[in-house]
């Protein structure tokens, strides 16, 4: 529980700073940024080893650069399962949603260092 928490607190600041995904403050981004959480875990446990399976050539030749791709690609899927909820997630670009992974990736580090 304490994990969605965190994670879902790292989604609305990631939201705040990138000023896309989740858009203001009431009680509704808070129920956003939770069901964000669980479906990006759920994917991130899911699709991303298959997609991370398929890409390996192409991390290898980029040293691992393309992984902020599969990542931007996890927030775009996890962007379109929540709206599929009815729920607003919205990303303009495919772009937005590599720098919203990539912002999100070092809130979670951050969260993760301070967790343990």
């Amino acid at each position: 529980m304490l994990y969605i928490f965190l994670h879902s607190l790292a989604i609305y600041i990631t939201s705040l700073i990138t000023g896309v995904g989740v858009q203001g403050f009431s009680f509704k981004s808070i129920i956003i940024s939770v069901a964000v959480a669980i479906v990006l875990a759920v994917a991130n446990l899911t699709v991303k080893p298959l997609i991370t399976i398929v890409t390996l050539p192409i991390h290898l030749i980029t040293f691992g650069l393309s992984s902020l791709i599969v990542n931007g690609l996890m927030i775009k899927i996890a962007s379109m399962i929540v709206n599929m909820i009815g729920l607003e997630f919205i990303f303009p670009s495919f772009a937005m949603a590599v720098w919203f992974a990539v912002v999100l990736s070092i809130l979670n580090w951050v969260v993760d260092k301070f967790r343990n």
